[in-house]
């Protein structure tokens, strides 16, 4: 993971069984963009509004600070959206 300020860049290789990123790598051989995730104060609130807009939320997942989630925007932008919500941190 790479941090410059408001964005992060991340560096994924899948090394140990089923996911959706070795998901990816066979249905896409030469690599390319997953997702792109921006922070967010409101997980609820975003995928409301995804949702109305076509793109349904696909999984989520919780770690003691924070949460993800993906949402399948593969479609019309060719990758996943995937939005954080970090616990305890000022609202940007």
């Amino acid at each position: 993971v790479f941090r410059m300020g408001q964005i992060e860049i991340e560096f994924i290789q899948p090394i140990d069984g089923p996911s959706t990123w070795q998901e990816y790598l066979e249905q896409n051989p030469q690599g390319g963009v997953h997702h792109i995730a921006w922070l967010t104060s409101d997980t609820e609130k975003t995928a409301e509004f995804l949702k109305g807009e076509g793109a349904p939320l696909i999984a989520q997942g919780q770690w003691e600070t924070g949460r993800y989630a993906y949402f399948d925007t593969v479609n019309p932008l060719g990758f996943l959206l995937e939005t954080h919500e970090h616990f305890g941190e000022a609202k940007k």
